[in-house]
């Protein structure tokens, strides 16, 4: 059996708020998606960043 030193609070700290991004960054993308895919199937398709936004808003 291997024995692993123990981590300390601080790197206990970081991997909890590396682990915290990572899911946020996952959920927001998840959101987007749906997003998209929902205003495809309605026929609203717009390329680039920020096209959503402006097709959505002159409506």
């Amino acid at each position: 059996m291997r024995f692993v030193a123990v981590k300390s609070e601080a790197r206990q700290v970081a991997a909890v708020v590396y682990r915290t991004r990572d899911f946020l960054v996952r959920q927001y993308t998840q959101t987007v998606n749906t997003l998209r895919a929902h205003l495809a199937e309605q026929g609203n398709v717009a390329n680039g960043p920020g096209a959503y936004r402006a097709s959505v808003c002159d409506r």
